[in-house]
């Protein structure tokens, strides 16, 4: 039975997502809008677009009329949603290099027009083209695409349509967790917009999941609940989908007569549509379930079918289904050899359908785009703390105003009493409005674009290289720094030992980039410093750390060395920084020393704030070592801190 939970997959990708219920009203504009216009060219794209599994011949008719208007007017907009539709047909119709064809158009002309809804409307058709070819890798990759797209569109139904479609991809690697993660996605769209019928889709493929894992009442009580739906919304397609389905349930059951009942139910509707998919799922259901009855000719009959199907159209996962049915069925008979000749007809087509070496590729895919979702709950963070901003200066030009009247309105002590009370609070706000610009300010630096893609390609030409242990060990060290750098922006302090970490890993990966020069370090913590007990605002010692390597250590084919020193002086913590690099009078006088000095800025600004706070002295002072006959910087950092003893 669980043979079937592969080949069930592929009808749920030529589902689309629009309601019949619109049909009606678009016909009757078609019947009074005669005009041969863009118009009448995008009713007959969308009514198009309604029909197309349904009623696939008059789908056809209407695309090739809007076909002839958009080219007799240049209507490049309609051309392109014409090709797209035209693509969904030949989908469900299984000619795929059609359908690929048409598409790639589609996409060039939405680039064209900067459409971001059409082209990811169409990355996710050639998504959908590669899973039918079975390259789910590829296809894997076209929907991260389109979702990323998306981003910029916010259509919700195209990416909801994206959700459904990753989650059968995630569904076929039998990566259930993901796949009822995007399944859940998908549904909640659906549920906002209050779109049962897609509702219904997605819940569709989360029963398939149920009979996979041998929960069938579970996946019972989701079918029926389909068909409920289906049958309101005049749906066959889905119908079909449904009843073939509950099929798979009795299959798995072992209830044959059942089975061999949903299986004949779909059958009947799915030819009614000319769904070959559906037809080719309803006839293997009906071979498995005679076969197990020990109604072997009627078996053959259906299996037969099925097979002219799959084997016209290529459909590679229904060819090894149909294969290893016909040498169960051929065994049971006693005809050995036909048996023999289907199962390795079987093992063929199976090996073709789980190739070596795609797992790999799958899963580098699956990582690189959980990183890119990472960088955009960052940049969603950073959008959050810019709108706090904004807010705390709304909050701050309200109660400058509020003070401004009430210096006018009120006599002298009043105005003197209300001025301490709003001088009070305005002084607070802008506190806070410091505090939120700093910690957006930490976050932009914190993740450099540069130093990310620096890194990335080291890796890379270490992976190239064959240099796995290094490469193993570049891995920990960078995702380590990433891990401890996006926790620690949310901490107002963190133990120095986690700085030392931060810096350590900062310091190796800086170090292992470089090509063209060495860097040796050296960090020394005095005896009488507890590097778990003593607290710090985190991030204050690397800005530094990282001038160094920007500004200082920059000649090729030279060896350097930076000393981080922590001591603790008279209830002081005083960091001091040497290095033998470039040196301050040379680093003024190049093309980065305002951003420099911009660095420097955001440093005395956070440690003005946690000086406060926490009622410690802080200082910053930049020497040029020239100045003791020796080369390169030195920076001494007063650090405001705070002991927090653990018992």
């Amino acid at each position: 039975m669980m043979k079937y939970f592969k080949i069930i997959l592929l009808l749920s990708f030529i589902i689309s997502f629009s309601q019949n219920k619109k049909i009606d009203s678009l016909e009757l504009i078609l019947d009074t809008h005669l005009q041969k216009d863009s118009v009448r060219v995008d009713v007959l794209n969308e009514i198009a677009f309604e029909l197309y599994q349904n009623d696939k011949e008059k789908a056809i008719e209407l695309i090739a009329e809007a076909s002839i208007i958009s080219d007799s007017l240049n209507y490049k907009k309609g051309k392109a949603e014409n090709l797209y539709i035209a693509a969904k047909i030949h989908i469900v119709q299984y000619k795929l290099d059609q359908a690929k064809k048409e598409t790639e158009q589609a996409l060039k002309l939405f680039k064209a027009q900067n459409n971001k809804l059409g082209i990811a409307k169409s990355l996710n058709n050639i998504g959908a083209i590669y899973f039918f070819k079975n390259e789910n890798d590829t296809a894997l990759e076209y929907f991260y695409n389109a979702l990323e797209i998306n981003t910029d569109a916010k259509d919700n139904l195209v990416k909801a349509d994206t959700y459904n479609k990753l989650g059968v991809i995630f569904n076929n690697k039998k990566k259930i967790k993901d796949a009822l993660n995007y399944y859940k996605k998908a549904v909640n769209i659906y549920e906002k917009l209050k779109d049962f019928r897609n509702q219904s889709k997605v819940l569709n493929n989360i029963g398939i999941i149920y009979i996979y894992t041998k929960e069938y009442n579970k996946a019972f009580d989701i079918y029926e609940k389909c068909i409920i739906i289906n049958k309101k919304n005049n749906d066959n397609f889905l119908l079909a989908n449904s009843y073939n389905n509950l099929g798979s349930i009795f299959l798995g059951k072992k209830k044959y007569n059942k089975a061999f009942f949903y299986f004949s139910k779909g059958l009947q509707i799915n030819l009614g549509i000319n769904n070959y998919l559906g037809i080719c799922s309803s006839e293997n259901g009906l071979g498995e379930a005679l076969i197990n009855l020990k109604r072997l000719n009627e078996a053959v009959i259906h299996l037969k079918n099925s097979e002219k199907i799959a084997t016209k159209y290529s459909i590679l996962q229904y060819q090894v289904e149909i294969s290893k049915l016909f040498s169960d069925l051929y065994y049971t008979k006693k005809k050995y050899r036909k048996s023999l000749f289907y199962y390795k007809k079987y093992k063929k087509y199976y090996d073709s359908v789980f190739r070596v070496g795609t797992d790999n590729r799958f899963s580098i895919l699956e990582k690189k785009y959980k990183f890119k979702e990472k960088e955009l709950r960052a940049k969603e963070k950073e959008i959050k703390l810019i709108e706090q901003v904004k807010k705390t200066n709304e909050k701050l030009d309200k109660t400058k105003e509020q003070v401004t009247l009430a210096g006018i309105t009120l006599i002298v002590l009043l105005v003197a009493f209300i001025f301490i009370l709003y001088y009070s609070r305005i002084k607070r706000l802008s506190t806070e409005y410091q505090k939120i610009s700093l910690e957006q300010k930490l976050l932009r630096s914190q993740m450099k674009p540069h130093f990310v893609f620096n890194s990335l390609s080291v890796l890379q030409g270490i992976v190239l290289q064959k240099e796995y242990r290094k490469a193993h060990t570049y891995i920990s060290k960078f995702s380590r720094l990433l891990r401890k750098i996006l926790e620690n922006s949310r901490e107002e302090i963190v133990n120095l030992e986690t700085e030392l970490s931060i810096i350590e890993n900062y310091i190796f990966l800086r170090d292992m980039s470089s090509i063209h020069s060495q860097c040796t370090h050296k960090i020394t913590v005095a005896k009488n410093i507890d590097v778990k007990n003593i607290f710090i605002p985190p991030m204050i010692v690397q800005p530094i750390v990282e001038n160094a390597f920007e500004h200082g250590f920059v000649e090729s084919n030279k060896k350097y060395l930076l000393e981080i020193d922590f001591k603790f002086k008279d209830k002081n913590l005083i960091c001091t920084i040497t290095d033998n690099g470039k040196g301050l009078y040379n680093k003024i006088n190049s093309n980065n020393s305002e951003k420099k000095s911009i660095s420097s800025t955001i440093l005395l600004e956070r440690l003005h704030l946690f000086s406060t706070k926490y009622k410690k002295e802080y200082s910053l002072k930049i020497i040029d070592r020239k100045e003791f006959g020796k080369q390169g910087t030195k920076v001494i950092l007063l650090i405001p801190h705070k002991i927090i003893k653990n018992d």
